[in-house]
């Protein structure tokens, strides 16, 4: 992990800052808010174990906001977790899946229930942060509205984003 700040894009006033914790690939309502209101910021929470600098910044083609994507695992406190990756990446969480739910149907069409969903198949350890020490030690823009889809972790989360919560205007989870 390094202490630099990245630099981040000038983009003078914006509408919204969006946080989305959970992954760039699914954000969920933040989507449509984004459409809503174009000229924002978007700052994406992903856990990654490869060796990809800590936030890359994207622009794609006919995208109005700008994104921002911050590879960190996200959780209340600073520490080592372990972070259990599951047959579908997206259902991968730092909390284990809930062997209460494993015969539950998803509505998926690649499972027949949750437990073939979220079966692990690997757990590496993560080095955690807080929001509110991202933000801190990255400088990024504070959030208006905080999203988060990560399986059982966002209490942890919103916890984490200590006096940035304060001035949040939303959350959704």
């Amino acid at each position: 992990m390094t202490n630099q700040k990245p630099e981040l894009p000038n983009v003078g006033p914006v509408d919204l800052v969006l946080y989305h914790v959970g992954g760039d690939d699914g954000i969920g309502p933040i989507g449509a808010v984004l459409e809503l209101v174009p000229n924002s910021t978007l700052v994406v929470f992903e856990i990654r174990d490869d060796a990809n600098p800590i936030v890359v910044q994207t622009a794609k083609e006919n995208q109005n906001f700008i994104s921002i994507k911050v590879n960190r695992a996200v959780d209340e406190r600073r520490g080592s977790r372990d972070f259990h990756i599951t047959n579908q990446p997206k259902s991968s969480s730092l909390l284990k899946p809930s062997p209460m739910a494993k015969h539950e149907d998803p509505g998926f069409s690649f499972c027949q229930n949750w437990g073939q969903n979220t079966e692990i198949v690997k757990t590496v350890s993560v080095e955690t942060s807080s929001l509110e020490q991202i933000i801190d030690e990255l400088g990024l823009p504070p959030p208006d509205l905080i999203s988060s889809d990560a399986q059982g972790a966002e209490l942890g989360i919103l916890r984490g984003a200590g006096r940035y919560l304060d001035t949040t205007l939303g959350i959704v989870t």
